[in-house]
């Protein structure tokens, strides 16, 4: 019974690992693959998804598998894909667990532990794409030459046809090829060598022979079906082998980077487990599993492409090996063995309810989400940008795109035939030399790359944004560019543009201006500030993305809008799916927000939640810095200390704490020798305390001896003389200077400096000037704080 349950745990565990949203980033274009095949009724010779290899030759090498996925998607969209996943997973591991347990009897505790270790080694590569029958179709070769070595050689017969098949499924019957020679040399070594026997007796000579002719009739099935059915013929199913002549693909996919011992540790588990296993046999090693380890466990150090098919080679082996002393300590202590199966049981379980919860690899399971529509509930949007799709489309965006490759497949998906793509993952296609001298020249912006975004009639960029590695520089040299407008944006990517392809009247309706190339809100008006509101509510309205809500609580900071900043809710769809980067800035920023409404308690639960931002971690200290710690505590560690006490000066100088934020800027201006920006901070601080006294005025006129030519200090100045001095003429006269020095494009400042003169004049001045001025001030920023007086000034007659 413990065992029945062991299994069953197991079986909800790769369920939940099975049924996680569509990751493939070349799943798009096998379905439009197997459309093309299903429709023309032929299998496809030349290129007609791309434009920049339109007519080129294809050697379609996986039709049988693309035909599979396109009447999958055609009856059941996503769904039905997810399901296949599900029962090809399943498969899978059910015939690697019939192959260990071919030894006889077999311990489920044990089939168990294995099998578990197999799936978290191989569930980041489970992904909807032929690679992942071909490892079906590898499993069922291990299983049928297994019983074979065992003398049970009835279903050889199934090899011929098997790789018949597989011929045109997968390149990876290469992987068959490589599992039979161990199989075939291993045989003869352990016929010849004693010590490499194993356990099993050494076949007879016919037995061997049979087990021969069968392998060899299977390679001659795969190569007479890929010569006869396959218009481009043996090359084409043998395709991979060219590409080894080269190691510049594997160079740059990213499935063929090496294995790492601490990303890959489930795989260097299994390895270990399964070398661990050759040594508990008291007999001999055998040669063909030692054979079949050493390949496959070398290719998979090589790309991690190949875990996947070593856990399909090496489950069944240490499930074989470590079994029977497993079974004999589970018969001489039935009690502990129950105990044991039970707790595993309850291990297995606690697993999946884990991982259920907090999704370690955000292999998000598709019936978690909601808040977001139903079709792109199944689709990772890193692969599957949906959302800027539907833009594209629905705006009518002219022109051709270019984009990165990773996006190729599911563009074909959503466009074809409407618009082709720039480059997808078919690397055979487009060839060393496209990716080497246009791809990459455009994506690193070396010579001549615009002139071949013309030559192509680009007039759309997607473009990657994220972390330094994520990006390329080419997004931040068209970040710069005036002849690219954004448009678009969500939290992978950037889209671009080119102006004079689009109407004026439609770009202003699309552009995305008043972002900096850092995409933070830096509107250089009121008008562009309204239209960056409304236009991230156009992006919002398009899809769900992360990085717009954090650009739009920004956005509201600057207009002091703490309360929505503080009232945003937690996207249940971001929780899951979110960039982890994004997510922990807008919790910092909505505890920020609270903080400056004086919800400590929240604001401490949000810095908490934010535990990998770098600013909330210092926010956290504030905290202390409140209770009694002292300034240089904020700052240990801190890269820019004086920049650090300036931005939390700042935020407890918004929360209407200026005596702390006053001895933060004191501590900035001891740091940095009395900068002229700490200084102004400083003396501004105090005048809005009203505390500062002298104080305040001297240090504003410190800063403005430091920097005459600065408009924000004289306007800082100006009130200073005003409130400490009382000095009307004074102030008057540095708030013209201020507004003579102030940059255009800070509209705020500029209009709330008008309307502090503006005020002043009104009060026994000057009125028409105080008029004038008013006017100006509010058609500058008719949000300044000083509106409503500002509008009793133009009233007066």
């Amino acid at each position: 019974m413990t065992g029945r349950l062991l299994f069953v745990s197991f079986l909800l565990f790769l369920l939940l690992l099975s049924t996680r949203i569509l990751g493939s980033a070349d799943l798009g274009w096998h379905i439009r693959a197997g459309e093309r095949i299903v429709t023309e009724r032929a299998i496809p010779t030349t290129d007609t998804f791309s434009y920049t290899a339109g007519g080129k030759t294809w050697w379609v090498n996986q039709w049988l598998a693309e035909v599979l996925f396109y009447e999958v998607d055609r009856a059941a969209g996503g769904a039905g894909l997810i399901l296949f996943r599900l029962v090809t997973t399943a498969l899978i591991f059910l015939v690697l667990h019939r192959s260990g347990r071919l030894a006889g009897g077999g311990s489920t505790l044990v089939g168990a532990a294995v099998l578990v270790i197999a799936l978290l080694a191989s569930s980041s590569h489970l992904l909807v794409r032929p690679f992942l029958i071909s490892v079906l179709f590898l499993a069922g070769t291990g299983w049928i030459v297994e019983r074979a070595r065992r003398g049970r050689g009835g279903a050889l017969p199934l090899l011929p046809l098997l790789y018949a098949v597989w011929a045109h499924v997968h390149p990876g019957f290469l992987y068959g090829f490589g599992l039979l020679g161990c199989t075939l040399l291993g045989e003869e070594l352990r016929a010849r060598v004693r010590f490499l026997r194993g356990g099993l007796p050494s076949r007879t000579g016919g037995e061997r022979r049979r087990l021969w002719l069968w392998s060899a009739a299977a390679l001659l099935a795969a190569i007479l079906s890929g010569a006869l059915i396959n218009p481009h013929g043996v090359r084409a199913i043998l395709l991979p082998v060219g590409l080894l002549k080269t190691g510049f693909f594997f160079d740059v996919l990213g499935e063929f980077q090496r294995a790492h011992w601490w990303r890959d540790r489930f795989f260097v588990l299994l390895l270990l487990v399964a070398v661990f296993s050759l040594t508990r046999r008291e007999r001999r090693w055998d040669a063909t599993e030692v054979l079949s380890l050493l390949l496959f466990g070398f290719f998979a150090f090589r790309a991690v492409r190949v875990i996947l098919p070593f856990a399909a080679v090496a489950a069944p082996i240490a499930i074989r090996n470590l079994s029977p002393p497993v079974s004999v300590w589970e018969m001489r202590r039935p009690r502990a063995a129950s105990l044991a199966r039970l707790g595993a049981f309850m291990g297995v379980l606690l697993l999946s309810v884990w991982w259920w919860r907090e999704d370690p690899w955000t292999l998000t399971a598709w019936w978690k989400l909601d808040n977001v529509p139903k079709e792109d509930r199944l689709w990772d949007p890193s692969n599957h940008p949906l959302g800027t799709y539907r833009f594209i489309d629905g705006e009518s965006l002219p022109g051709r795109v270019f984009h990165h490759d990773r996006w190729g497949g599911s563009f074909i998906r959503y466009f074809y035939p409407r618009r082709q793509n720039f480059i997808d993952g078919r690397v055979e296609v487009y060839g060393e030399e496209f990716w080497k001298s246009q791809y990459f020249r455009i994506l690193g912006c070396g010579p001549g790359w615009e002139g071949i975004l013309e030559d192509y009639g680009v007039n759309l960029l997607m473009l990657r944004i994220g972390p330094k590695e994520n990006t390329e520089p080419i997004r931040s040299v068209v970040s710069r560019d005036p002849e690219w407008a954004l448009v678009h944006l969500n939290d992978q990517l950037a889209l671009y543009v080119r102006r004079s392809a689009v109407d004026a009247g439609l770009l202003r309706r699309w552009e995305l201006s008043g972002l900096s190339p850092g995409l933070a809100p830096a509107p250089r008006s009121y008008e562009e500030e309204q239209a960056l509101r409304s236009g991230l509510e156009r992006v919002l309205r398009w899809e769900v993305s992360q990085r717009a809500r954090l650009v739009q609580a920004r956005l509201r900071l600057l207009r002091d809008d703490w309360e929505a900043v503080a009232r945003i809710e937690e996207n249940p769809y971001l929780v899951r799916r979110g960039n982890p980067l994004l997510r922990e800035a807008l919790y910092r920023l909505r505890g920020e927000a609270r903080f400056r409404l004086g919800d400590l308690a929240g604001a401490r639960r949000d810095w908490e939640e934010a535990k990998g931002d770098e600013e909330a971690r210092a926010d956290r200290r504030l905290l202390r810095f409140l209770d009694g710690a002292e300034p240089g505590t904020l700052v240990e560690g801190a890269a820019d200390p004086t920049g650090e006490l300036t931005r939390l000066g700042l935020l407890l100088f918004e929360a209407e704490r200026h005596d702390h934020a006053a001895r933060l800027f004191r501590e900035a201006v001891r740091r940095d020798g009395g900068s002229t920006p700490s200084r102004n901070a400083l003396a501004w601080i105090l005048l809005e305390g009203g505390e500062g006294g002298e104080e305040a005025l001297e240090v504003a006129r410190e800063a403005a001896r430091q920097a005459p030519e600065d408009g924000y200090v004289r306007g800082t100045l100006g009130r200073a003389l005003l409130e400490v001095r009382g000095d009307r003429e004074g102030a008057g006269r540095e708030y013209a200077e201020a507004i003579r020095l102030l940059p255009e494009e800070d509209y705020r400042t500029l209009a709330a400096t008008m309307g502090r003169w503006a005020l002043l004049l009104s009060e026994g001045g000057d009125p028409r000037e105080a008029a004038r001025l008013a006017g100006e001030a509010l058609r500058l920023d008719p949000e300044t704080e000083e509106r409503e007086a500002l509008s009793r000034v133009l009233a007066t007659p």
